[in-house]
């Protein structure tokens, strides 16, 4: 069987609940898998690139299948560590001065 997935990376490598993160799926040629023929999902989701987010703490397990017009199919799994405290919005409101 021919390997297609090289590595998976994932940017930052642990993040907080809410914050995003960068996943993309490289061939063995370290180059990103766009090619039309493959078709790559992470955890279900079409796309060899995807920003990802999680709620709360824990270690995800992220699935990436790799699909080939000649019906072949590589499976590989990653973690990515979701760690800390959530991630904060801050709201800015304008405050208005009335002359007197």
């Amino acid at each position: 069987m021919t390997s297609f997935i090289g590595h998976i990376v994932m940017e930052p490598s642990t993040v907080h609940p809410g914050e995003p993160a960068r996943v993309e799926v490289y061939g063995v040629d370290n180059n990103p898998l766009n090619d039309s023929s493959i078709q790559v999902s992470i955890n279900g989701i079409p796309g060899s690139l995807q920003y990802l987010q999680f709620p709360s703490v824990g270690q995800r397990k992220l699935t990436v299948i790799v699909r080939t017009s000649n019906g072949e199919i590589e499976r590989q799994t990653a973690l990515l560590n979701v760690e800390g405290s959530p991630l904060t919005i801050l709201r800015y409101e304008k405050l208005v001065i009335s002359p007197c």
